[in-house]
């Protein structure tokens, strides 16, 4: 009876033990992005380029509102392409397509767009209810993991040991015909305005690959809602 007891002190010891690891990896995360700076910010303008996998690149502007608003424009071969969402509609003008009106998004293309940049930190919106993983190896590499996983959705964040930096995220979105999967790898952190981010995100997913470069960023500059909007046809 009693090592049974001492049995079960133990575990709820080392459970005890990895909350409170968990608990203090995301203050130190949260610290080390700023996150608190980021929480008052509503708006974000951000210019730069994005990538191909042939490595052409194009003009981008990307223009983030809280809490789910998102434009990406620029020009492709002298041809203006957008793309938006206000958060429950898609849509894109794609001269790749041969297409210069708007058009509804492609789920593949949803996920990329509504996943291209985060204003802070995207662990916080789920900070409460994360699974803690603890020291993993992803892509040959030691990470702490955090995993958030709903009935739609599914989000692994994969931590560096020492700077607690986000490297890598997985997202698996489940609510489609058929499940959709992309990872985003963020590289080359930079402080901007005492900020720290990531001056590229590079997206994978089976056939796709896309790289965001962000050159200059405006932290609050404002949004006007209409420009996410789907332009109407009449």
């Amino acid at each position: 009876m009693k090592r049974l007891i001492l049995i079960i002190v133990a575990f709820g010891t080392i459970n005890l033990v990895k909350a409170q690891n968990a608990s203090e990896v995301l203050s130190w995360h949260f610290e080390e992005s700023g996150q608190a700076v980021w929480d008052q910010i509503q708006s974000v303008i951000v210019d730069g380029r994005w990538v191909t996998k042939e490595y052409k690149a194009y003009t981008m502007r990307l223009t983030c509102k809280q809490p789910n608003k998102v434009r990406l424009e620029g020009f492709w071969y002298q041809k203006k392409y957008i793309e938006a969402t206000n958060g429950k509609t898609s849509w894109i003008v794609a001269p790749w397509k041969e297409s210069n009106t708007p058009e509804p998004m492609t789920d593949l293309e949803e996920l990329v767009l509504t996943n291209a940049y985060n204003i802070g930190s995207p662990l916080k919106e789920y900070e409460k209810v994360l699974q803690y993983d603890s020291m993993v190896v992803f892509k040959g590499e030691k990470y702490l993991k955090f995993t958030f996983e709903s009935a739609e959705i599914k989000k692994e964040f994969y931590l560096g040991p020492e700077d607690y930096r986000l490297y890598w995220e997985v997202i698996e979105n489940k609510s489609g015909i058929k499940n959709l999967s992309i990872e985003k790898l963020f590289e080359k952190y930079k402080s901007y305005n005492g900020l720290l981010v990531p001056a590229s995100v590079r997206i994978f997913s089976k056939k796709y690959e896309r790289e965001f470069v962000f050159d200059d960023i405006t932290l609050g500059a404002g949004a006007p809602n209409k420009i996410f909007e789907l332009p109407s046809t009449n």
